[in-house]
């Protein structure tokens, strides 16, 4: 997964449009979820191991590591007392999960092996808001 490519993803923030980029590993499949006018959007960047990275604005931020934050002392909580926060951790599984809240934008990835952990660090911390 060392192939990067550039991701372009634009939203409506506080009624302003808002443009992301990212680069995120290569060989992904993308699922794409909306709701009907304000609601949000979000992106789901799938890999064939099952993991994923995500880029939501749905109000509560993406389901995809729900489990795994209530699952954190106190984490649950602070994903909503704080305007920006990162919160991340180890599942069940073993494997890697992290999200970040940015005002009205959640973005992290889940189901992340320990190998490949690197590549997904690197695609979150690559994010570029203009």
């Amino acid at each position: 997964m060392k192939n990067m490519q550039r991701i372009h993803f634009t939203f409506n923030d506080l009624h302003k449009r808002c443009k992301l980029i990212l680069f995120i590993p290569r060989y992904y499949s993308l699922q794409r979820i909306e709701a009907g006018g304000e609601d949000g959007v979000e992106r789901r960047y799938w890999y064939r191991d099952s993991s994923v990275i995500y880029i939501s604005t749905f109000r509560g931020g993406s389901s995809l590591n729900y489990e795994n934050i209530r699952k954190q002392e106190a984490a649950y909580s602070k994903r909503f007392g704080f305007d920006t926060i990162t919160l991340s951790g180890v599942n069940d599984s073993g494997k890697y999960w992290k999200e970040v809240k940015y005002y009205n934008l959640y973005y992290g990835y889940a189901n992340v092996k320990e190998e490949e952990k690197k590549y997904f660090d690197q695609a979150i911390s690559s994010i570029q808001i203009k």
